[in-house]
Parts: structure tokens; sequence; C-alpha cells
């Protein structure tokens, strides 16, 4: 019985030392081999009858190794390992495993009850910590001796707490203790009730990282482990034969314990070994992630000719060597990736600027996102979890807001998990930033007053919200959001009252979109004035002029403001530094009575009990105290002479990071801040009358740094801004009228893939062996250069899907070219003068064309893989068996690199059922691939490639050959740019996107059948849209015949639905030009992005059908029902099918044509089940009998749409399929029906 059909391969397992009596428990640290997830998440088990055998992965290296624990029934010698299932998700589970687990998704009361103190769980981590009073959690659960109780888990330096077996109730104990007094080691801890004994470790194990603390309790006295290690046992004071539950302890105020998980299991002295035995491939017709070619024996024959631009006497060289070299699969891959979101493909950094919380952030889906934004995440930069709000989904961004913590400026994000649920918070809501936009219409002939103020624009009136006060004084902060006329630096704002008497002001912060102005108010005043649009103007901001006090301690020395009352202060860096081996403080001249408020931005070292503030030398105080009291947290104090009151904040703010500390004095009422917060009010014991201010930093306990300070008047007022207006003479004025819109802030953006590619490395088994002979030629006269060396008028490089080689055709001025035969290259140009390589081969023919006036050239030439079209398979091995050799292996011996100047690249084994090809004498090299292609279920290319050989550059084609859902990997694929995002701004694009729908193939119900090759048994199913079985639409039938359902794993009601939404996706080819763009490669996937209209937009955004029907036409009425395919993908992306490079009169063009792509790549996101059984392993498409004619035009392109009638060389001629493959003139291979 196969218990994992979808499973690709399994690994024979076996057993030593297994249990006849009972189930039980063996483990395995097992080794990544290709095929498998990263994470191990497709790991399954079974007996070899097909029971599934429970099991838990305890740890995982991503790409390396994973730790897995499995129970067994009792008498089993042997089992199966299955893996190869990309859509499976994790099947881990403790439960099912030990006597006892809890991974901790929640603290579960009928598990645990907490005696005393604090317990909670978050993240699946238990924490126990109370300043107050210990803390005690128990199980209900008791365990008898011969059981192991096994903690992973984490404690800080001097934390005390136990953990292990131990009643509360009995006290009888065998754990382990975190440390004890005057020992900071783990200490081996048992208690018998009334005494006990605490042996040491000798490690202390403080710190972030977690261990596996063991435990077996055994009634002769336990024994203790430490990562599966054996530390040592205690025969005195032990616990004896009792049952005991599990508790872990923690000491009041001695910081967290950090539980990982828990588990109890029998105990035994010598656990069974597991061994590894055979792979086999439970799915020969799936595509397994395999690795290049395994083994190989190469042939090379050289013939180099040394070419100089010359007429001297060359001597040619042949060169001959003969190796047989034999690789290993690959030894190494990734280390382990750490990060809070190791599953998810991508991770990115967003940079807020002054955002306060929560934050809004903007962001542009991207490639592997889903359109939805279920996987997004965000967290801080240590890692911790970020709550968000997806407030807004529109066709191409994501409109978020994030609470952050005060102070951040940098937060992380996370995406790439298909399989995700959202997290997404709708109770965060912030509030949008607006902008006014202001239209300034001219008109003529108009009248207004005289302007009073030459050299300014415009004027706006600020409305204040209460009249301010006799005196005046009072500073306002007003938000001037960036209207056109104004200078970006805000260097010509200015600001009077009603009477045209001019304000000070202060331009505090400026962004691209809005200045903040301190303002100082005239006396009772309910507006005033704003002046701006004056481009010569120079700044006139002035703090010192605003506030009643403003230090922000400018130069080297400290201001007369200032008076050093104690020890040591200076001033570095426009900072004032208190510090030294004496007590320090500073005070100023200037005094304040209440309706002040003072504002202090500063830091100070951990243990510097600073205080700063509002202080006069008869101690009437209002300040803030940093570092005070045992924790060293902030307080606020008050001092009225005589009493005192200091409260503690809460906050530990001790560092080098600058806060915005302040204070509001009001009489009897004290106000504390920070970072514009407001903390608390202290109405106890507070001064009175005027009071200047004061810093103090403590002796030898580091620097008091403060950047500035300032003092300011107490007031509610704020402003608003009224109508703008430019007043001119009578023959020019303006009306001017203003709107409200949102504005998204300016965010910057960073982003990557969070997984590493594999890192492969072989190693050479055998020794290559090899001769060598140089023989003098004849003197030689070729010449390679360049095409650009001659008189060309146009030049054309074509290259598409559907072509075997790479097509160059020149047209030259005059009659001096390179001749027939000979190599030529072409590069072109970029406007920078940079060279790209866009040819290498031979020319194949030269036609003059003779006239009165001129005479021209047109030159055809192709690269070498033209050499696959025109020679024959070998004659040694036009028979191939498949259960001789492997594929990669058999096709480095058809390619013949020293005869076709095609050499492999990457070669990818699919290990399908054996089979053997028996090929014609005539038939030649591509027909025979095309041939293994479709066996294997591969894509094939050639690629130019520069490589440097024995010191010599060498372009050479370059051949793949690999599964389509894998030619995006990074190593093992095409070796493909990153899918591109085309921005209309930034592409370079010279002709609009013209868009083709393929309107053949609209077919509505699909009709599967076919023969199952195990049984005979003959098996059918229809699909249909769900508009057919609401009679909504007629019924169009595709049919098909299938006999391999079996051998994919799948059903013939499977096999329906996939090709019925294929029928029903759109699909379409667009054709546009470029200019000076060579980043681009055939199979590269782009789409249309900002900049492009919707419709462009939707052609990779189109929405699923959310239900289809199924049913076997045999038993229509009973077998009807509908299934859920709203899950299943729709294509996401364009994938480039044809480039056509253009030279003409030095003007770089490139034409290029993309189809929608219907390859379901291993680099997209997840499909999770049941969602995944409707893609074929790999394709979107499914494929039955002709792989390679269909994945190559990756949609169902027919050859002869794509070519004009032309005449034709016969190449081979098959008389049983009666078809024969010819060369058209313009040299594409096609296969044609004969009549």
């Amino acid at each position: 019985m196969q218990p994992f059909l979808a499973w690709k391969y399994k690994l024979e397992v076996h057993v030593t030392g297994f249990s006849t009596t009972k189930d039980f428990l063996a483990n395995i640290t097992l080794l990544y081999r290709p095929g498998m997830r990263a994470d191990f998440r497709d790991i399954r088990a079974s007996t070899k009858t097909g029971a599934k055998i429970p099991l838990f992965i305890e740890s995982v290296t991503e790409f390396n190794q994973a730790f897995i624990w499995f129970k067994l029934p009792k008498n089993c010698d042997f089992f199966y390992i299955y893996y190869g299932n990309g859509g499976a998700t994790s099947e881990s589970d403790g439960k099912k495993v030990f006597t006892f687990f809890d991974h901790f998704e929640k603290l579960d009361s009928t598990v645990w009850r907490l005696i005393a103190g604090l317990a909670t769980v978050s993240k699946s981590i238990l924490t126990l910590q109370n300043t107050s009073q210990s803390s005690v959690l128990e199980s209900y659960s008791t365990f008898s001796p011969n059981t192991v109780v096994e903690i992973r888990a984490q404690y800080n330096a001097g934390n005390r707490t136990i953990f292990g077996y131990r009643s509360y109730s009995s006290q009888k104990a065998a754990a382990w203790q975190s440390s004890a007094a005057g020992d900071a080691n783990n200490q081996r801890f048992a208690h018998n009730g009334s005494n006990g004994n605490w042996d040491s470790d000798g490690v202390n194990r403080a710190g972030s990282a977690y261990y596996v603390y063991g435990v077996a309790h055994i009634a002769a006295g336990p024994l203790y482990y430490v990562n599966y290690t054996y530390r040592g046992t205690i025969a005195d004071y032990i616990p004896g034969n009792v049952s005991l539950p599990v508790q872990f302890y923690c000491y009041s105020n001695t910081g967290p314990f950090r539980v990982d998980w828990v588990r109890v299991r029998d105990y035994d002295e010598t656990l069974p070994t597991l061994t590894i035995g055979r792979k086999f491939t439970t799915q020969p017709k799936g595509f397994p992630w395999d690795n290049a070619i395994t083994e190989a024996n190469t042939r090379m024959g050289m013939y180099p000719s040394v070419n100089i631009k010359s007429f001297l006497k060359n001597i040619n060289t042949k060169l001959g060597m003969k190796a047989s070299v034999m690789f290993r699969r690959p030894l190494f891959y990734s280390p382990q990736l750490r990060s809070p979101y190791p599953r998810w493909k991508y991770k990115g950094e967003i940079e807020l600027g002054d955002q306060e919380s929560p934050a809004r952030v903007r962001l542009h889906i991207q490639p592997g996102m889903a359109l939805d934004g279920r996987d997004l995440r965000f967290t801080d930069r240590a890692g911790n979890d970020l709550n968000f709000n997806i407030f807004d989904i529109g066709s191409d961004y994501l409109d978020c807001w994030v609470e952050i913590p005060a102070g951040t400026r940098i937060i992380d994000f996370y995406y790439g998990n298909g399989v995700a649920e959202s997290k997404s918070n709708s109770g965060i809501v912030g509030v949008p930033d607006t902008e006014t936009i202001v239209t300034v219409t001219p008109h003529i002939g108009g009248g207004g007053d005289v302007w009073q103020f030459p050299g300014w624009k415009y004027w706006q009136e600020i409305n204040l919200s209460a009249t301010s006060s006799a005196t005046g004084g009072e500073q306002v902060l007003i938000f001037i959001p960036y209207r056109p006329g104004m200078t970006d630096d805000g260097r010509d704002l200015r600001f009077f009252d009603k009477e045209g008497n001019k304000l000070s002001y202060f331009l505090e912060t400026i962004t691209s979109s809005t200045f903040s102005v301190w303002v100082k108010l005239p006396a009772l005043h309910d507006k005033i004035i704003m002046f701006f649009g004056n481009g010569l103007a120079t700044s006139e901001s002035s703090a010192s002029d605003v506030f009643d006090l403003f230090d922000d301690f400018e130069g080297s020395t400290i201001g007369s403001e200032w008076t050093v009352a104690g020890g040591s202060a200076s001033v570095s860096n426009s900072t004032l530094v208190l510090g030294g081996a004496q007590n320090s403080l500073i005070r100023g001249s200037s005094t304040f009575g209440p309706g002040h408020l003072v504002e202090m931005r500063m830091y100070h070292p951990n243990q510097n009990q600073t205080i700063c503030g509002f202080w006069s030398a008869t101690n009437q105080r209002a300040c803030w105290l940093g570092a005070f009291g045992t924790n060293y947290n902030d307080h606020v104090h008050t001092y009225n002479g005589s009493n005192s009151t200091s409260t503690n904040d809460g906050v530990n703010r001790s560092g080098t990071s600058f806060y915005k500390y302040g204070i509001t004095y009001e009489l009897g009422s004290i106000g504390f801040y920070v970072n514009d917060s407001f903390r608390r009010t202290v109405t106890a014991t507070t001064p009175t009358g005027n009071i200047p201010l004061s810093f103090y930093s403590t002796a030898n306990e580091g620097n008091l740094v403060v950047d500035w300070v300032r003092v300011r008047k107490i007031t509610s007022i704020t402003g608003t801004l009224g109508k703008l207006r430019r007043q001119t003479g009578t023959t020019y004025y303006e009306t001017v009228t203003e709107e409200i819109i949102e504005v998204v802030p300016e965010i910057r953006i960073t982003h990557r893939p969070q997984w590493n590619a594999p890192q492969i490395y072989y190693e050479y088994i055998k020794t290559p062996s090899s001769f060598m002979g140089m023989v003098p030629g004849e003197p030689t006269f070729k010449e390679r250069r360049e095409l650009g060396d001659y008189a060309i008028v146009s030049c054309e490089v074509n290259r598409s899907i559907n072509d075997a080689y790479i097509q160059l055709s020149t047209e030259f001025q005059n009659l001096t070219v390179p001749p027939e035969g000979s190599t030529i290259k072409h590069n072109a140009y970029d406007s920078h003068g940079n060279p790209h390589l866009l040819f290498h081969g031979k020319i194949l023919t030269n036609s003059p064309t003779h006239g009165h006036y001129s005479q021209t050239v047109k030159m055809h030439a192709a690269d070498n893989s033209i050499n696959l079209v025109t020679q024959p398979v070998p004659w040694v091995y036009q028979v191939i068996d498949t259960a001789v050799d492997t594929v990669p292996n058999w096709l480095v011996r058809i390619l013949e690199p020293e005869k076709s100047g095609v050499y492999p690249k990457t070669l990818i084994d699919t290990n399908k059922e054996p089979k053997q090809f028996v090929f014609d004498p005539k038939t030649k090299k591509l027909e025979a691939i095309k041939e293994l292609a479709k066996y294997a279920g591969c894509l094939y290319q050639t690629r130019l490639i520069t490589r440097e050989i024995d010191g010599t550059p060498i372009i050479r084609p370059e051949f793949y050959f690999v599964p389509p859902e894998r030619i995006d990997e990074p190593v093992n694929g095409f070796d493909l740019p990153t899918p591109l995002i085309l921005d209309a701004d930034a592409c370079k694009i010279s002709s609009d996107p013209q868009v083709t729908n393929e309107s053949e193939e609209k077919y509505n119900s699909v009709l599967v059948y076919g023969v199952l090759s195990e049984n005979g048994e003959s098996v059918v199913a229809q699909a249909f849209s769900y508009e057919v079985y609401t009679g909504e639409q007629k019924p169009k039938v595709y049919i098909i015949e299938d006999n391999a359902i079996t051998e994919k794993g799948s059903t013939a009601e499977r096999e329906a639905i996939k090709w019925l939404l294929y029928f029903l996706s759109k699909r379409v080819k667009v054709t546009m030009s470029f200019v000076d763009r060579f980043d681009l490669e055939l199979y590269q996937r782009i789409r249309f992005g900002p900049g492009f209209s919707n419709k462009l937009q939707e052609l990779t955004s189109s929405t699923q059908v959310q239900q289809v029907t199924a049913c076997d036409p045999r038993d229509i009425e009973n077998s009807t029902h509908l299934i859920d395919v709203s899950g299943v993908p729709r294509p996401a992306w364009l994938r480039i099918s044809d480039i056509k490079y253009h030279s003409e009169h030095k003007l770089e063009t490139v034409a290029v044509t993309a189809i929608t792509d219907n390859i379901y790549s291993v680099v997209d996101p997840i499909v999770p089940e049941p969602y995944n059984e409707y893609l074929s392993p790999g394709y979107y498409k499914p494929v039955i009998d002709d792989l390679v004619d269909t994945t190559q035009s990756i949609v169902e392109d027919k050859l002869e749409k794509q070519l004009t009638p032309e005449s034709c060389t016969v190449l081979s001629i098959n008389e049983e399929n009666k078809t024969a493959v010819v060369q058209t003139a313009s040299g594409k291979i096609v296969t044609v029906s004969l009549a």
C-alpha cells in the first residue's frame, strides 16, 4: 500500500534494537536531499504495510538537516520515509509521539495549574516572571519512574529557577536548578521531601541561547542530561519510587524564565538505531528537484587557430584531449536561515522618517507577494512582531497602518508565503496626512491693491484658536504645507501682526511637504499673517528670539547663562557634557515662575543618577531623575524645600539614545513628558516661586549629555491656515483655489530574497588522462573582427523560444565583408558606450547586389547551435537506453561539444521510468534532443556564455535542459534575470505595447479518458464551467485521451479540471519596443507596473473563477458535484518569447514579444491544499502527448501560425508517423505532416 501518492521519493529505514513488547521511540538526524523542502515540511513516514507513523521534527537547519523523532510500533524493524511534495504542510506533532508534550500555543488550564505568581504565553514561548512573588506552574498529570522529562529552556544571568519533576505539595523533586546562592552554575537538584541535594554541573548556561535539559526519573537516583549529553546523577536525598508532576518554579524578581517546549517519554538506556537504506522514486512521471550531471565521460578535440590582423604566417596547432570525469552529487547547501519568519521568501526594510505610531506604509505589490497582503508581516529590528492594519488594497499597492514603538525609524517587513493567513487588525487606525493644493490662475485687466511688501508674492492669514494674552509672548507651533512659490528650505517665510510688525519665528523641521515653525505671538491678537514667495530672501529663523530661553550649546565654551556650581562641565560637538571624578552641577541665571515649560533633549548612562529640570539653590525642584533606585528607571521628582516626592516612571532610558524630556510648571501641579508623550502629573510637594534650570551628574558614573534646552510659555493656542492671497497692480491679477488632498508619507524601501541559493560543489572521482600532439600547419589568413569594423547599413539579431539557434542578418554598404564560413561577433553599444554581446557565430551566406551607383551585401549568420540542426546523432549513440545511463549523460554524448561547439551547462535528470530510444542514422542531434526532452519533461535552450579558459576569453553556446517549473531557479535553472516590473517612466519604451488576445481554444468543458496501465481499468471524467452547469452557456467540449494518469499520481477528474482552468484563463501576446535595453532575456518574466494603464496592469492580475463542476459522464445524475478552485492561482506574469535587436544609424532598439506565463514555478508562492491538486507538477497548463511542442511555446501556439510560406530543405522523414523535419530558407526548423 502506498499511503503518500503525491510524494515523489521514499527512503528505506532499517531499525536496530527495536522493542518486541511495546511501541517505542527512535530518532535520526536526517540529511537534506534534493527534492526535499528546505524546511522538511514534506517529511512523512509509514510502515511496510502502509500504516502512517507519527513524527516530531525537533529542529531544522534549512537545506542541511533535521532532527526527527518517530513513534514506531512494536517489532518494527523497517519503515519508509517519504519526501518530495512541494504543496505539503508539516505534520510534525509532538503530542502524537510523546507521553506528554506541550509547545505552548496557549497556556492550557486543563493541563497546567498556576499555583503562584505569573505565567504568560506569547509566540509559543512560556514565560515565568514576577517582581513581587515567586511563580509556580505545575502539570496536573504525574509521571512514574522510568520516564524522562526534557525541557527546551532559556534564562538570563541572575535568574534562579527550578524545572523538571517536582511536587509543590510534597517538595519531592528530580530537577535542574539554574543557579544556587554563591554559585552561578547550573545545579543538579534532588529532594526527598525533607532534605535536598544540590550538585553543581560546573557550567553557567545563562544567556539568550536555549538548551534541552533532561531528567530521567529513576527510583535508584535521577540521571541528568543537557542537549542529550549525560551530565551526572544524584544518589542522596532522592524522591524514590513515586509519581511526580512536571513543574516550573521561578524566584521573584530574578528575571524571566522561558520555555519553548516540554515533553515526557519512556526512559530507555539505549535508543534504537535508525539507518538509511535505498532511495526509490515513487512518482516516475513527476519532476523531482534533482541535481545536474552526476556522471559524465567526455571526449574533447580542440583545434585553435592563432590569428592576427596581418598577412604574417600563422601556425595552426592541433590539440587532442581524452578525459574521463565523474561528478558526485552536491555535498553542501546554504546554512540555516535566522529570521522570525523563515518560511517567508522575501525580507525588506522600511525607513519611516519621522512618523509616529501608527505609521502609514504604502507598499507596492512585489513579485512573490500575495495580492491581498495575507502574507505581509512587520517586525522591529529585533524581530518582535508589530501589529498592523491593511486598510486599503489597490491594484498595485497595499496601504497599511503599523503600530511602532516610540522613536522607531526603521522596521522590517516579510512577504512571499502563499499559505500564510492574514494578520491584519482592522482596529488599528491612524489619521491620514493632508495637503492643500493651491492653484493660481493668472488674469489680465483686473484690479487690486498696491502690494505693500515688494519681493514677496504671497500672503496668508493664520487664524489663532484664542486671543493671545495682554502681554503676548506665547510660542505657537504651526505646521505649514509646502506651496507653489515657496523656497524648498523655507528661507522666505516671514510673519507679521495685523499692524505690520515683524514677529520672531524659528523653523524647527523641514520635510519635502511640510515646515514646522514656532512663532512668538504679539499681545491681544486672534490672527497673524505669513508671507512667502521671494527666492532672493535669506532666512531669519532664530530660536533665541522665540523662546524664553534657548541654548543648543554651539561653540566650545559654556554660555554666560550658566554657572558651574560643582565638578566639571564642558561643550563638545554642540552638546553640553557633565561628568567626571566629582559630582557635577551646572545652574542657569534666568528664573521661571508658574506657567512655563522646559524641554531638554539629552541622554544619560546606566547607574548615573542625574537630576535635570527646574531646581533652585533652596531646593525648590520639579525635575527628572535618571537611573534612580535599584532598577535604574527614570523617576519624576518634586521638592518644596522641606519635603520631596519621587515616583518611578517605570522605564529605564539609560544609553546613548537622545530623549526629549519635558516639565510643565504650574502652581500646585507639575506635568512630566517624554518625546511629547504625557507621563504623569504630580501635585504633592510642588515648588513655588521663580526657579532656574539645573543639570546634575553623579561622579564616576559616565557623562550626562544635553543636546539642547529651551523654555517656553504654557499655552493652548493653536494656529490654522486661512485663505491664500496674491495682490498685484491693475494690469495683472491672479485667482487662487485650494484643494485638500490626502498625502501618503514618503518611505524608503529595500527588499531582497531571504532564501539563499543552494551552494553546490562537485568532487572529482576519476583523474583525467590526456594526450597532446602539435603539428605545424600551413599559414592561414582567417580574421576575427567585430561586425562594427565594417560599413554596416543595418543589423538585426533574432532569437525566440521556437528557434533552434540565434540568427543574424546584416546589410553592408560595400563589398568589403567578412568571408563566408568565418567567425564573427556583434556588439551593440548603449548610450554610455558600453558594449553588449548580442551574437557570436559563423557566416552562412553573403548575397551581393550590384547596382549602378552602389553595391551592397546582405549577410546571414548563425551561432554554433545550428550544428545541432545539421549534424546527425553520433553513430555509436543511435541506441539510447536510460536504464544504462542518465539522460544528462546521454545528452553530453549527443552534443559532442568538440564537434558541435555547444557545451553542456545545466542538465537536470528527472528520473523517469527507463526507456530505450532507437534513432535513424539520418536523425539530427536536435531531433534526438527533442525526443529526450519530450520523455524527460524538460525545456531546452542554448545561451551565449563568455568564459575564460587558460587565460583566454572564449564565447560559446551552452546548453540547458531543465524542467519548466525549475527554469526560474537561481542555481539549476536557465540563469534568468530577476523578474522585471516595467515602470513607464524608466523603461525606455519606444512603441506602445500592442496586445493580441489568443482567440482560439475557447472551451468551457473538458472530457478526459484513459486506460490505467496497472490494471487495464477505463477511467473517464468531465469538468465544465459553472455557467455550463447552470445552463447559461452551451458546452464546447475538448476531449483528451490520457493513459498516463496513474504515473502522474493524479486522477481523470483532476486532469480535466487542470485543462479546464487553462482554457478559462486569459491568454495574450504583447509586443513592444525599447531603446538601449540589453538586460532582457528569453523566458524572463515581466509585467506592467507604475505609469502603464490599468488594462495593461490587469493582464497579470485577473481573478480566478470560484467554482467548476465535475462528473463521471457515465453517471451524470449521481456524480455531478461542485469544486472550489478559487485558490488556484491565475498567471501573474508575462514571459518573453521573442527578442529582436535592431541596429541602424547608431540607434539600438529591441522588439520584445511576451506571452501569458502559464508555467507555475518553484519560486512562486506555495499553493495550499486542495488547490495544489489542480496544478500539474510545475505547469499551469497540463501537458499530455507533446510536452516539448507545448511548453517550448508556453502557450499553444502552432508553428504554422507563426510562419509565412517559404521554400524548405527536407532534413529527415519519419515514415511511421508520416512527418518530416524541414529547414526553412530563414533557418527555422519545422516538423510538418505529410499527406
